[in-house]
């Protein structure tokens, strides 16, 4: 198992589809027979933690047939009741598990930056961030729109893809680069590996990058 954050958004999703179920029609109360609506047991349950130790679980049983728009019965457990509910609340759960994991791997800006740190061929830069301007290391304005071009970039890296082992290729034993993102109460490494081509029509290059030397690599363009 990796340990890494969710996609805020996804769960967003996922709670706002909670959130915004209503019964299109009440079923029974205090149900004694769950098996007529496919709940002994349920096919799917969704079970959220609120503030204050409560809890809101569902059930999710038998599609209805023929209904339109899909429908099935669903059974909340706090309210020891049957519903019928529209399907379609299922589909933000039933994405590949890889669309739930946050793909932005540095969750920060370049105007929230302090420092940036690059090493690239055996060379080490470092430069600072004002109110106004990136400097160098005495202290002079750097000239033009480089430092916060790579700055930006680098703070919103996205991963394309997910890697829970370094590729064979990966190229983290002589990296790219590494680039330092440094923050008022923070900072993150980025290490860059092997540059390549996307297998994809758009023909896009693409590398790796693994962050704060975790084990998980990921594929960013």
């Amino acid at each position: 198992p990796i340990v890494q954050d969710a996609s805020r958004e996804k769960v967003r999703m996922m709670l706002g589809r909670v959130g915004a179920l209503k019964a299109m029609e009440f079923v029974e109360d205090a149900p004694e027979d769950f098996a007529p609506y496919g709940l002994d047991p349920p096919q799917h349950t969704i079970e959220i933690s609120l503030s204050g130790k409560e809890k809101v679980t569902i059930w999710l049983g038998n599609v209805i047939e023929d209904s339109e728009p899909g429908q099935r019965y669903a059974y909340r457990l706090e309210d020891d009741s049957v519903y019928i509910v529209k399907d379609a609340m299922l589909e933000a759960y039933q994405e590949p598990i890889e669309e739930y994991r946050n793909r932005i791997l540095i969750e920060g800006h370049e105007w929230d930056m302090v420092y940036l740190e690059v090493d690239y061929e055996g060379e080490k830069l470092k430069i600072t961030r004002t109110s106004d301007d990136w400097r160098w290391p005495d202290e002079s304005p750097v000239s033009g729109s480089t430092p916060k071009r790579v700055a930006s970039r680098a703070a919103g890296l996205r991963a394309e893809n997910f890697f829970e082992k370094p590729p064979a290729n990966a190229g983290f034993e002589e990296p790219y680069a590494t680039l330092t993102l440094g923050f008022a109460d923070h900072s993150r490494t980025i290490v860059l590996g092997t540059r390549f081509e996307a297998e994809e029509e758009e023909r896009r290059e693409r590398q790796y990058a693994m962050l704060d030397e975790a084990s998980l690599v990921y594929e960013v363009q």
